[in-house]
C-alpha cells in the first residue's frame, strides 16, 4: 500500500480544526451580563390612561376588476395569507397553486408521452 506524503500531518490539523470549532461551539457566551442591581431598558412603549392612543391606519381604498386582482397579488405578497379575509384566510394560496400547476404538468407530461409517435408523413 503506497503511504501519501504529509498524510498524517493533514489528519492532525484536521482533528485540532475539528477539536477547536467544538470547542467554540461549547464554550459558553463571555459577552456583557447584566447584573442583578441593573434594569433592563424596555423596549415597548406602554401607553397609560393619560396617554393618546396611537393614529389609525388610514385603509387603503378597493379597486376593482384587474387593477383588484393586481392588488390583491400584491398585499398577498406583502403580508402572506393575513391579507385575506373571510372563511378561505387561512389556506396557504402561494402552495396550492404551485401544487396545481405541478400535478398538472406531471399528468401532461404521463399523457403525452404515452402516446403513440406520429408516422412521418411521405408523398406518394
Amino acid at each position: 500500500m503506497a503511504q501519501f506524503r504529509g498524510s498524517r500531518l493533514a489528519v492532525f490539523a484536521v482533528l485540532v480544526c475539528a477539536g477547536l470549532s467544538g470547542m467554540t461551539f461549547i464554550a459558553h457566551n463571555k459577552g456583557p451580563a447584566l447584573r442583578s442591581q441593573e434594569v433592563r431598558s424596555s423596549r415597548v412603549v406602554m401607553n397609560f390612561l393619560g396617554n393618546d392612543p396611537p393614529p389609525q391606519k388610514e385603509k387603503e381604498p378597493e379597486m376593482g376588476g384587474a387593477w383588484g386582482i393586481i392588488q390583491g397579488i400584491d398585499d398577498y405578497t406583502k403580508k402572506g395569507s393575513a391579507s385575506i379575509k373571510g372563511p378561505l384566510a387561512g389556506v396557504p394560496w402561494m402552495t396550492v397553486v404551485y401544487f396545481v400547476i405541478f400535478i398538472w404538468l406531471i399528468n401532461l407530461f404521463i399523457s403525452e408521452g404515452a402516446k403513440p409517435d406520429k408516422p412521418p408523413i411521405t408523398a406518394s
